[in-house]
């Protein structure tokens, strides 16, 4: 639980007022995942992560000092860790392995400066920026980046830079945003793209440059032929003079991968519908539509195969059979051969549940559950009526359906394991009079 304000958590409690020393040095060093809880000052002076499980960072905080990377990432997707608190303290990283999954901060001096890396990623793969200011800004500030896997749409395209036609657009969005008063100078950046995947030829590899995600892509600066390996690229831009957005482009020399048209999540009927289509598709896997109550944390809903190879227009759909009350949030992942994988922006629906639902029939109990052969079913019902019982997989098909005669009262069903049933998350219906009733079971 790491370190925490007050309550009866974290490693470290005292009767009193917990006071920890912004001149401190604090190291994470576990074998399980962490997280720094939110006594971690604002301020510290050495920070060091050596957790090959990650460490979350639950509050925002400044390593003044001498951040250190020795093994694991810090996942901060709420939160913003930096490094160094003014331009006269700039902090030093040093680092082993290990990525910031999310929000990464550091400041600069109004000075000339090489390869400032941002060690960004996604805990999976290496998606680090180098920064290097080649003409001193006129103030020094700050510069606060991100790593998204994500597809950065194609707004603006065809582009052309010499002597390329660039057509192809790679998942992934790095941002570059200058704070604390930082501005003038020209810079380079260096981008390492690990979660590429389907690259031929890397030197063809250009950087991308929009304001915001409602912007044109450019082509600022000047190319510089990419560096490193078709599996590992690092792609270069020089001569810029303005932050943003970034994303990876190609000519058709690099197939890159699939191209989303869009991703929708609508309500209809108590039920979410989710509904995907893609202009094309390159070694991809399969789909996983993730969902979650907050924004922040996401769990699997279900999963469907993709396409692989595909020049054509295919459609895709699902449906999240019990909506969360309020809002819920989806995301679509895709998932490559090889591992890689990326995100669709996120969609947000809002379910209320309707005074009467479910007023017809209560599910008393379900048991066992988790269940492996024969699962129990109790429910009652407030009159004799027709009873449809369904057990439902997470892709939505039905796999076992019976009805019933119901009595007033108590009604008890048995579902047996008859069609050999895979292992994983079901989903138990009662419908009745246009009311449903959904518990989830799971197969063992």
């Amino acid at each position: 639980d790491g370190i925490t304000a007050s309550g009866a958590l974290g490693n470290i409690q005292v009767t009193g007022t917990r006071s920890y020393n912004t001149g401190a040095d604090y190291t994470y060093n576990a074998l399980a995942p962490q997280a720094t809880g939110d006594g971690l000052p604002a301020t510290v002076n050495k920070l060091t992560i050596d957790n090959s499980s990650d460490v979350t960072l639950t509050n925002s905080s400044s390593v003044s000092n001498t951040l250190t990377f020795t093994s694991g990432n810090v996942l901060a997707a709420a939160d913003t860790l930096t490094l160094g608190i003014s331009t006269a303290t700039l902090g030093t990283l040093v680092r082993t392995s290990g990525q910031v999954v999310g929000n990464f901060k550091r400041w600069f001096a109004a000075a000339t400066v090489n390869n400032v890396i941002f060690p960004l990623g996604t805990g999976g793969f290496d998606e680090s920026m180098n920064i290097s200011f080649t003409v001193a800004p006129t103030t020094g500030g700050s510069i606060s980046a991100t790593y998204a896997a994500t597809d950065p749409g194609k707004n603006g395209f065809n582009l052309y830079d010499a002597p390329d036609s660039i057509t192809n657009i790679g998942f992934g969005l790095w941002t570059s945003t200058p704070g604390n008063g930082l501005a003038g100078g020209t810079f380079n950046v260096d981008i390492t793209a690990t979660a590429l995947p389907s690259v031929v030829d890397f030197t063809k590899l250009r950087l991308l440059r929009r304001a915001n995600a409602g912007a044109a892509w450019t082509m600022a600066g000047a190319h510089s032929a990419g560096t490193g390996s078709n599996a590992v690229p690092v792609i270069h831009r020089t001569g810029m003079t303005v932050h943003g957005q970034f994303g990876i482009g190609s000519s058709t020399v690099n197939p890159l991968p699939i191209e989303l048209i869009y991703f929708n999540a609508k309500i209809e009927e108590k039920i979410v519908k989710l509904t995907w289509a893609t202009a094309s598709e390159i070694n991809n896997d399969y789909f996983t539509v993730e969902r979650s109550s907050d924004g922040v944390t996401f769990d699997e809903l279900l999963r469907k195969p993709g396409a692989g190879n595909s020049t054509n227009q295919l459609y895709y759909s699902g449906e999240d059979l019990i909506p969360l009350s309020g809002n819920s949030y989806y995301r679509l992942k895709q998932t490559d051969y090889d591992g890689h994988f990326s995100y669709s922006d996120i969609k947000t629906v809002y379910y209320s549940l309707k005074p009467g639902d479910g007023d017809e029939l209560q599910i008393i109990s379900i048991s066992p559950n988790p269940f492996t052969e024969n699962l129990n079913l109790n429910f009652s019902s407030k009159s004799a009526s027709v009873v449809d019982i369904m057990l439902v997989n997470t892709s939505g098909q039905t796999v076992i359906k019976d009805r019933i005669q119901s009595v007033e009262g108590f009604n008890s069903y048995q579902f047996s394991n008859r069609f050999n049933l895979n292992k994983g998350i079901y989903f138990v219906y009662l419908l009745c009079n246009g009311q449903k009733v959904i518990q989830k079971v799971i197969n063992e």
